[in-house]
């Protein structure tokens, strides 16, 4: 009896420790840097040096408050009447967020690396729990800087960009519209359904997972809400999604709506994670423009506080 409870201990002891790797590894690749193939980062590269040759730019450093300089490309535009700070989403940079040059012709733009990504220092993405210290800082740095300073200050945000700007928003981040394309809702939900796509041993720990986020990366996958922080908010919000997305599901964009205080929805149809612009290109850049305009206008009506904006899904 004795011998049969020491190797159940050590099955159980062993069994723990392949479970921890399992999970760490997880961690690993959901939160480390993104290991990116000398050819993608060729094709990166090329992008940031077509921004640079077609439009008039400067390169920014930016510091965090704990430390990190991130960096930043601020795209100036000739009688801008509103600066834009675009944030991209997980293992993406500022560069695929390029196509906001075309969306908002009448803007400056800050393309933003989050920490642990493209030409930013850090080594951990939080998904929102420390990244909301990179947004502080680049909206700190727009502004000081004099081109920008007394210019309206609008964000969007893609898929996680999108949960970054709300975690943001929630600790106070001023922004005078926001939208969100392609947003989760929660992380530990999403969590669940990055790995329900992966092995089975994985699927079958997915709490132990989080745990081992919280463990190796700091990151409570609990407090990563974006459908909580929202709640409070008050900054106009516009919520884009596609009920064909199957990244972050079309139930998030319902949550996310149902809970602002203050927001917009467009649904549409068809469209896989971050298509949207591609297949309704005149549509995203019209609703989106649509939706801005009594932001960025000399005298804007805003909303009262408490008043819900909504709009029927398309």
């Amino acid at each position: 009896m004795l011998k049969f409870s020491y190797l159940l201990c050590c099955f159980s002891f062993l069994l723990s420790g392949i479970f921890v790797m399992v999970g760490y590894n997880a961690v690993q690749q959901t939160c480390g840097r993104p290991v990116l193939s000398a050819e993608l980062r060729a094709k990166i590269k090329a992008k940031k040096d077509r921004i640079m040759r077609e439009y008039e730019t400067e390169q920014l450093n930016i510091s965090t408050a704990d430390g990190l300089n991130l960096s930043g490309l601020l795209v100036k535009r000739k009688q801008a009447k509103y600066t834009l700070l675009a944030c991209h989403g997980y293992y993406l940079g500022k560069e695929s967020m390029a196509y906001c040059l075309e969306v908002f012709p009448d803007a400056h733009i800050l393309l933003l690396d989050f920490r642990a990504h493209g030409e930013s220092e850090g080594n951990l993405t939080t998904y929102g729990l420390a990244e909301s210290q990179d947004i502080k800082a680049a909206v700190s740095c727009l502004k000081e800087n004099k081109l920008t300073a007394k210019l309206p200050l609008i964000a969007i945000g893609f898929s996680m960009g999108g949960a970054l700007l709300l975690g943001a928003l929630s600790q106070g981040v001023q922004l005078d519209a926001v939208i969100l394309d392609s947003c989760f809702a929660d992380l530990r939900v999403q969590m669940d359904r990055h790995f329900s796509r992966t092995d089975r041993l994985t699927r079958m720990i997915v709490p132990i997972i989080c745990q081992c986020f919280f463990w190796f990366a700091g990151v409570n996958v609990d407090a990563v809400s974006p459908v909580k922080w929202i709640q409070d908010i008050q900054t106009p919000l516009f919520i884009i999604h596609s009920r064909n997305d199957k990244i972050t599901f079309e139930q998030d964009a319902h949550k996310l709506h149902a809970a602002a205080p203050c927001s917009q929805l467009w649904l549409v149809d068809g469209s896989r994670h971050g298509g949207i612009r591609k297949d309704y290109p005149q549509q995203y850049r019209e609703k989106i423009a649509a939706f801005i305009h009594p932001y960025i206008t000399s005298n804007p009506v805003l909303p009262p506080p408490s008043l819900k904006l909504r709009r029927p899904s398309e």
